[in-house]
């Protein structure tokens, strides 16, 4: 099919598919976009805790480091994979 085609059932006449212009560029418009979101999300405040007077602001990526660092390594991966690896790979695969 060319650009702009579209499939349709020759009994009732129902769209099946159609093929839109530009569909790559659209593609790679959206994947960019996905990814500077998600680097923008990671620098902002997480976690914000506030006990006795003390003050501590966390990014997602420093809770991480905390987990791994405190010896929670399993959750640390956990949250490493599900938040920030699996939506990269899913963003350009």
């Amino acid at each position: 099919m060319q650009g702009g085609q579209k499939a349709a059932c020759p009994r009732c006449e129902y769209t099946i598919t159609r093929k839109f212009r530009n569909a790559a560029d659209c593609m790679a418009v959206f994947s960019v976009t996905a990814v500077t979101a998600l680097l923008f999300a990671n620098m902002f405040t997480f976690i914000r805790l506030s006990a006795q007077g003390n003050d501590r602001s966390l990014t997602l990526p420093q809770s991480i480091h905390l987990l791994f660092r405190e010896g929670d390594w399993p959750l640390g991966l956990i949250i490493l994979t599900v938040i920030i690896v699996l939506p990269l790979l899913f963003t350009f695969f």
